[in-house]
């Protein structure tokens, strides 16, 4: 029987001067739930302290699958473990994690009623873990509601993206519900949301697809992006896209002069987007890797200069696929892109980017040693001119990986491994 294990791999990166970085592995840990059978990492964060903390869903005992969230310090001891079942004890499942400066944690999924379907299930903890409250919001008309990220503004009130469509939702810190919007372009078209970025000042942007073309079942999607002001109100709705395409988003981040920037794919393609905080589309860039074949992007970053750095996979022919990297300046110019081809020059996917405060680019993922070999956890160090500076051993099998934010010079990866029980 598989058994599904949440694994956290540690590197840091340890700056003394100018002079080059240290990359080490700093500990791994892994988390079997009660019910000894899936455990699924689904969202991570990290609070100012270099607390890392990881939830998804757990098997119970008894329980079915349950929410399922863990602390630990940056020394990796298990400082909390904080688990909660449905009031029907069926389907609950957390996606996302944000943690405040008080080291309150807010967690939303998914929970499971028979009488009113899935429900968008959003439960804040205190710092001690005890529950400050839970707020469950149904989907109006459709039965099912699912939420898929969170996050805060600088007075702590919390946003919750999800489905149905774009549905998004406020609360006071308090779990006081404000608002509530459900975006749906029009009743033939599929939609849905991708990813959410929320201002300090309580303006949150959120992107997805949507798809008026959809030939024998094969949509062809365009991107929207959703500004809603701090009152709930729609500011405005942006489309990017053409009926000879298919564009689709996978994040949306603000930039330091209040740009925002998507990330995602023209056919098989990255494609990145800068807007204004207006709506005014800025510039658009499309990278095709040096094989002029399959690109797809998975994660995105802005350093401190606001750069914005996008990573994914492309397809290599000599080598299958490498992980690729595209840095572009604020105004749109690219300024340099990277392969990397591990040592099984074989299968290398990206999962994750991230930037520490010198502008050195870390890309994470998954390297095969050999088409039949298995895959294992492998993060790469650039600098900010696109060189390679080192690589972490690859350690474990994974079947994914991320990088998180890092508070100071601490880079953090998650691997999700798969073992037999």
């Amino acid at each position: 029987m598989k058994k599904f294990f949440a694994v956290l791999l540690f590197a840091i990166s340890i700056e003394t001067s100018a002079m080059a970085q240290l990359v080490v592995e700093e500990w791994a840990t892994s988390y079997d739930g009660p019910g000894h059978g899936i455990d699924i990492s689904q969202g991570y964060t990290l609070d100012r302290f270099g607390n890392f903390y990881i939830t998804g869903r757990s098997d119970g005992k008894t329980s079915g699958q349950d929410f399922a969230t863990i602390k630990y310090s940056p020394l990796g001891q298990r400082l909390l473990v904080l688990r909660y079942d449905g009031e029907e004890s069926s389907w609950d499942e957390a996606n996302a994690i944000v943690v405040d400066d008080s080291g309150a944690i807010y967690v939303t999924g998914s929970s499971f009623y028979s009488s009113s379907g899935t429900t968008m299930l959003t439960i804040r903890y205190n710092p001690d873990g005890s529950i400050a409250w839970l707020r469950h919001y149904p989907a109006p008309n459709t039965g099912n509601a699912h939420g898929y990220r969170i996050g805060l503004d600088a007075q702590r009130n919390v946003y919750v993206c999800g489905t149905p469509g774009f549905t998004a939702v406020k609360y006071t810190s308090s779990g006081q519900l404000l608002w509530a919007s459900s975006f749906r372009p029009d009743s033939s078209t599929r939609y849905g949301m991708t990813d959410m970025v929320v201002s300090d000042a309580g303006f949150a942007y959120v992107v997805g697809g949507v798809a008026r073309n959809c030939p024998e079942g094969l949509c062809i999607y365009d991107v929207a992006l959703i500004k809603y002001t701090p009152s709930g109100d729609t500011a405005w709705v942006r489309y990017f896209g053409s009926s000879a395409f298919n564009e689709q988003p996978v994040a949306v981040r603000l930039s330091s002069t209040g740009d925002v920037i998507i990330a995602g794919r023209m056919n098989e393609d990255f494609l990145t987007l800068a807007f204004s905080n207006n709506g005014t589309l800025r510039w658009q860039q499309v990278y095709d890797g040096p094989d002029h074949s399959v690109d797809f992007p998975t994660g995105m970053t802005i350093d401190s200069h606001g750069n914005v750095i996008v990573a994914g996979t492309s397809w290599n022919n000599a080598e299958a696929f490498n992980y690729s990297v595209v840095k572009y300046s604020l105004s749109g110019q690219q300024l340099w892109a990277v392969q990397f081809n591990g040592s099984g020059n074989t299968r290398d996917f990206c999962y994750g980017v991230a930037t520490d405060t010198n502008r050195n680019v870390y890309v994470t993922g998954s390297s095969v040693s050999g088409f039949t070999g298995p895959s294992r956890c492998s993060t790469v160090k650039f600098n900010h001119n696109g060189g390679h500076v080192g690589r972490l051993p690859t350690m474990h099998q994974t079947t994914r990986m991320m990088v998180a934010r890092q508070p100071s010079l601490i880079i953090r990866t998650m691997c999700t491994l798969v073992g037999t029980a």
